[in-house]
C-alpha cells in the first residue's frame, strides 16, 4: 500500500512539474550558432546594410521599413520591408530605429523578406568580421522616380548689349534729317525754321 501511494504521489508531482515547465519550453527560442559570413550570405536571399525608420504591427508579425545603404546580395531598391515575428519566443527580431544593421534576410511566401533571431543579422558596429569578408558592397538600385532632378545651371543669363542710337548731328548749313519718327521730324523742322528766322534778326541788330 505504501509503495502504491508513493508511486501515485510521485506521478502527481511529475505531472505538475511537467505542466509548469511545458509553457516555458514552448516560449523559448532555440537557435544553432550562426554560420560564418560567407555561408550565411549563400543561405540568405538578400544581404544588405540598412537603417530602420518605421515599424508596423500586423497580426503576429512586425513589418520593418529599412533604408538600404549598400548591398552584397540581391537587387534591392533604396527602401525595403523586412518581416519578423512580433514575439521573441517565436524568434522574432527587433531593430533599434536609426541604428545601421547588417541584415541577412530570407525569402518568405509571396516574395516577402523575413528575418529572425537565428540569422546572422547584427548591428554594423558588431560586424567587423562580416565586412572584412564580404567586401565593400554596392549601392542599391534607384527607381526612375527617385532619381535626382537635374540641377539648374548656376551661370547667370547672358544679356545682349543694346545698340546705342546716336542722334543726327546738325551741320553748319542747317539740320540733318535722318529717319526719325513723325513727331521728331516735325520738331526738328520747327527748330530749323526758328533758327533760320532768328539769324537775320541777329544780323540786323548788329548793324549800328
Amino acid at each position: 500500500m505504501l509503495g502504491r501511494r508513493h508511486l501515485a504521489r510521485t506521478a502527481i508531482v511529475a505531472s505538475v512539474i511537467g505542466a509548469w515547465c511545458a509553457p516555458s519550453i514552448a516560449r523559448a527560442c532555440s537557435c544553432a550558432p550562426p554560420r560564418p559570413p560567407l555561408e550565411a550570405q549563400q543561405a540568405a536571399a538578400v544581404v544588405f546594410e540598412g537603417r530602420t525608420f518605421a515599424v508596423a504591427r500586423e497580426g503576429a508579425q512586425n513589418r520593418f521599413s529599412f533604408e538600404v545603404l549598400r548591398v552584397w546580395k540581391g537587387e534591392l531598391p533604396t527602401n525595403v520591408q523586412i518581416w519578423s515575428a512580433s514575439q521573441s519566443a517565436s524568434c522574432g527580431r527587433a531593430y533599434e530605429s536609426g541604428l545601421p544593421y547588417l541584415v541577412y534576410a530570407h525569402e518568405l511566401p509571396g516574395g516577402l523578406l523575413g528575418d529572425g533571431l537565428c540569422s546572422r543579422t547584427r548591428p554594423v558596429s558588431n560586424a567587423a568580421e562580416d565586412l572584412e569578408v564580404l567586401g565593400a558592397g554596392r549601392a542599391p538600385v534607384r527607381s526612375p522616380g527617385s532619381s535626382t532632378p537635374d540641377t539648374p545651371s548656376l551661370e547667370p543669363p547672358r544679356i545682349e548689349p543694346v545698340a546705342q542710337q546716336t542722334a543726327p548731328t546738325p551741320s553748319k548749313r542747317g539740320c540733318a534729317i535722318g529717319e526719325p519718327s513723325t513727331i521728331t521730324t516735325l520738331l526738328m523742322l520747327l527748330g530749323c525754321a526758328i533758327r533760320s528766322w532768328s539769324r537775320p534778326r541777329a544780323r540786323r541788330g548788329a548793324k549800328p
